[in-house]
């Protein structure tokens, strides 16, 4: 069956990258969340999806200028206006990824992890990121994606055991063929990008297609006889009921 990833958390209705987001996605039944994650000043792992803070904080400027303190003292749904789902009661601070294991590590979640090395640098994040996860005994719950493919390689260095997907914007020639000759588990393409034979090779290649960001449930609609593995979706709540009405 078809999973559904909340993209960012419940992305739609709630501050992105947020402990509501994910909070709500997790209530609203969702299979995993998709979180991404930056290295701040002093090396803690971050999740956030911007390379800067201005766009979802009332901060300004590069996650890689402030420390985990400094990145604490802003309110990352400033710019987040509320809605019939979301009344802002507090502050939203940045999270962790320790503190997101914290609250995910007893939830039957797949937890989705994009690494954010294709536009800085953020050195030995990937390190960093095996640690976290081996801690709190995570390893067979995660996937990690990045559209830095190289990244991907170091995270299969330090741990072959965790799951890996190579995240595209763009159609790949034979994606198959590429995910398994670098022993990679799931091919992560624009759900734009997807066709029968693409679906059909990626299951004979035993390779899982994980596919974003798909918000329109006409389109969940058509996807889900296609036997994806998950749909990353911002609308968790939409998308989860649409696959139980498919399962009756």
């Amino acid at each position: 069956m078809t999973k559904i990833i909340a993209h960012r958390g419940y992305a739609s209705k709630y501050p992105e990258n947020t402990k509501s987001a994910f909070e709500s996605a997790y209530q609203e039944q969702a299979d995993g969340i998709e979180i991404d994650v930056h290295l701040s000043k002093d090396g803690e792992v971050v999740i956030c999806h911007d390379d800067r803070i201005d766009r979802t904080s009332n901060g300004s400027g590069f996650i890689y200028e402030y420390n985990l303190e400094q990145l604490k003292g802003f309110d990352f749904a400033a710019n987040f206006e509320s809605n019939d789902e979301y009344q802002k009661k507090a502050e939203e601070k940045i999270m962790t990824l320790q503190e997101y294991f914290e609250w995910a590590k007893d939830k039957d979640l797949i937890t989705n992890i994009e690494l954010k090395t294709s536009t800085v640098k953020n050195d030995g994040i990937e390190e960093m990121v095996n640690k976290i996860i081996v801690n709190y005994q995570q390893e067979r719950s995660v996937i990690i994606s990045s559209f830095n493919h190289k990244s991907i390689l170091k995270m299969k260095k330090e741990n072959p055991g965790i799951s890996c997907g190579f995240l595209t914007m763009h159609n790949l020639l034979d994606p198959e063929q590429y995910c398994r000759k670098y022993s990679v588990e799931y091919y992560h393409p624009n759900h734009l990008m997807i066709d029968e034979e693409l679906v059909k090779n990626c299951k004979n290649s035993n390779t899982g297609l994980n596919i974003w960001t798909l918000n329109d449930a006409e389109s969940i609609k058509e996807m889900l006889p296609l036997g994806l593995t998950s749909i990353i979706t911002d609308d968790p709540k939409m998308a989860v009921k649409i696959v139980k009405s498919h399962k009756l």
